[in-house]
């Protein structure tokens, strides 16, 4: 009678079915893993982009309660859904953040034409978070 060296067949394919197990295992945590810290990170990073779109939004309207007030007629302005661009800097006397919008609004102008002006608002935002308007020009 002959002897087998190492493992049977059933004992072998018992021992591949285990190791094919721990891998698949394997393969799960590293996902899991994986896609914790993706949304760890992204999460991180897409806050401050979020309050600042948000910031950026609250002095566009106040931008325009501004733009508003040097129109001939405000009842007929029309806004885009946006403004044209956005920047940001800091003041350094004041240390305030300083947020400078630049927009156009289509409005009627004295004689009832239809006008597309171009404006530039320079907004301080106050540590408390109040906008301030610093400057206001037509270009």
């Amino acid at each position: 009678m002959r002897r087998r060296k190492g493992k049977t067949k059933k004992m072998a394919a018992e021992g591949q079915g285990g190791q094919r197990t721990y891998v698949a295992w394997l393969v799960v945590l590293a996902v899991v893993v994986a896609a914790y810290m993706i949304s760890h990170f992204v999460e991180r990073r897409s806050a401050p982009v979020e309050e600042r779109l948000r910031r950026y939004g609250e002095a566009y309207e106040v931008a325009k309660k501004h733009v508003e007030r040097e129109l001939e007629s405000p009842a007929s302005a029309e806004w885009p859904q946006v403004y044209d661009t956005v920047s940001e800097s800091v003041v350094e006397e004041s240390k305030a953040r300083r947020i400078k919008i630049t927009g156009h609004v289509d409005s009627d102008n004295e004689y009832g034409a239809r006008i597309r002006s171009y404006y530039e608002v320079a907004l301080d935002e106050r540590p408390s978070g109040e906008l301030v308007v610093q400057r206001f020009k037509w270009k």
